[in-house]
């Protein structure tokens, strides 16, 4: 996965608010943890927003395909060439 850039600036406070954070998302899936379809990053972009409070476009977002529970390396392009690393906690939803 990508590495995370610092800012050099003062103005990295978006970069160290997201770095390391979690994501939690609890979804439908079979016996076998695999996903009824995949998690969009939509998905991703909006559960970061309700847990975090911090909107960012679904476009600056880079994961990989989210097909089953899990945990997985999500990267968030703040600015040109500066990303924040966060991690995404897929778990099965309570039947």
């Amino acid at each position: 996965m990508n590495t995370c850039l610092l800012l050099q600036s003062g103005d990295g406070s978006k970069v160290d608010f997201l770095k390391g954070k979690t994501i939690n998302l609890q979804v439908k899936c079979g016996d076998k943890g695999r996903l009824y379809g995949s998690i969009t990053n939509q998905e991703i972009v909006d559960a970061l927003k309700a847990q975090h409070g911090k909107e960012i476009d679904k476009r600056k977002l880079e994961c990989d395909a989210v097909r089953q529970t899990g945990d997985y390396d999500v990267t968030v392009t703040v600015y040109n060439g500066i990303k924040a690393a966060m991690k995404l906690h897929v778990e099965p939803m309570a039947k």
